[in-house]
């Protein structure tokens, strides 16, 4: 992750940004002097105090901490979906064909 130019750092990179996650480790983590292990995290997550220790093989051990997020408001979300084992194919086709979005229905 150190070495910004190489394509799956770009890759990996684009991707974390994508989803609105970020990596947190900035400094080697491997005995040959790069970042290999990573702290991902999303970018409203607060991490803090992190640090790269000790070696305690061929890899660094990396302490952190992460700020626990309490929201004040459940995310509910209604979800409806049909009983698949009690599917009659014949109301389903009736339902495509109400949405509009079907023209013509063949069996």
């Amino acid at each position: 992750m150190d070495v910004v130019d190489v394509a799956n750092t770009v890759r990996l990179n684009q991707l974390l940004q994508s989803v609105g996650y970020i990596q947190n480790v900035s400094e080697p983590t491997h005995d040959a002097g790069h970042t290999l292990d990573l702290v991902i995290s999303r970018r409203d997550v607060q991490v803090t105090d992190l640090f790269v220790g000790d070696m305690i093989s061929d890899h660094a051990l990396i302490c952190f901490k992460v700020q626990e997020l309490k929201s004040s408001v459940a995310d509910v979300q209604t979800v409806t979906s049909r009983a698949w084992r009690r599917l009659s194919r014949d109301a389903f086709a009736s339902d495509l064909m109400e949405t509009g979005c079907v023209l013509t229905w063949m069996y």
